[in-house]
């Protein structure tokens, strides 16, 4: 959201480099957020975390 106002945004991190890394960075970049200092980790797939969140 902040990177679609305008405001410059960066991505540091490291992902794998599998086709999950590959589609989320694509997307993240096309939302205006620079991902230039991501490493992709040869060999390695991508980390995933889910997330709930409930009223209690």
């Amino acid at each position: 959201m902040a990177a679609r106002l305008g405001t410059r945004v960066s991505m540091v991190g490291m992902v794998g480099d599998d086709l999950f890394a590959d589609e989320n960075l694509r997307s993240i970049a096309q939302n205006g957020v620079d991902v230039s200092l991501v490493q992709q980790l040869a060999g390695q797939t991508t980390g995933t975390a889910t997330i709930t969140v409930s009223a209690d």
